[in-house]
C-alpha cells in the first residue's frame, strides 16, 4: 500500500528524508534541511515521506498559497525507482492541492549540459504525469529552471510571490535571479 504521510505530523520518516534529499540533489540547488524544517514547522511548506509498503520510498516538499502549489523537491529512493512512485507521488500532490496549479522546475533543457539526456528523461517523466512546459524560465543560486505546471497557467509574479513569502524578501532578493 503506498501512502504519503506529513513528516511534521509523523517525525518517524525525517531522518530518512534528509538522506534521500542530500544525496539526490546537487549542494548548489538545495538550501539546507534545517531551513526547510523550520519552514515546515512555521506552516509555510509541507514535507511529505513516501512509503510503499510500509517501506520509506521517497518525498515531496511542497510550498503553497490560495493560487499555486510548487513542488519544491521530489525524489525517489534507488531501491523503488522503476516502480511507479513518483507517479504515485504525483498523483497524490495533485490531489492534495486540487484546487491550486501544481508547479515545479527542472533544470533548463540545454543540448550542451552534461546531463541533457537525464534533464529530457525528467521532462518526459513530468509530461507523462500530466505536466506540460509553462511559459516561464527562473534563475535560483546561478542554475536556470524551465516551469512546469498541471491545471491553470500561472505566471512568474505568482511564483515570485510565492517564493518571497516562502523565503522573506531579503533571502528572495539574494537567491533569485531575473526571468529570462
Amino acid at each position: 500500500m503506498f501512502e504519503l504521510i506529513n513528516v511534521v505530523n509523523n517525525t518517524e520518516y525525517r531522518a530518512q528524508v534528509k538522506n534521500l534529499y542530500k544525496s539526490a540533489f546537487p549542494a548548489n540547488e538545495r538550501p539546507p534541511f534545517g531551513m526547510l524544517w523550520r519552514k515546515t514547522l512555521k506552516g509555510k511548506g509541507e514535507l511529505y515521506a513516501a512509503v510503499n509498503d510500509d517501506n520509506f520510498a521517497g518525498f515531496a516538499y511542497v510550498v503553497a498559497n490560495t493560487k499555486m502549489a510548487y513542488l519544491f523537491f521530489l525524489a525517489v529512493t534507488k531501491d523503488q525507482r522503476g516502480k511507479g512512485i513518483g507517479g504515485k507521488i504525483l498523483t497524490e500532490i495533485k490531489q492534495r492541492y486540487g484546487d491550486k496549479s501544481v508547479t515545479l522546475n527542472i533544470e533548463e533543457i540545454d543540448e550542451t549540459s552534461k546531463n541533457y539526456n537525464e534533464r529530457l528523461r525528467r521532462k518526459a517523466f513530468y509530461e507523462k504525469n500530466g505536466f506540460r512546459i509553462a511559459d516561464i524560465k527562473t534563475k535560483e543560486c546561478g542554475v536556470k529552471y524551465d516551469m512546469l505546471v498541471y491545471g491553470k497557467n500561472v505566471t512568474y509574479k505568482d511564483y515570485a510571490d510565492l517564493m518571497k513569502n516562502f523565503v522573506g524578501k531579503v533571502t528572495y532578493k539574494l537567491l533569485f535571479g531575473q526571468t529570462n
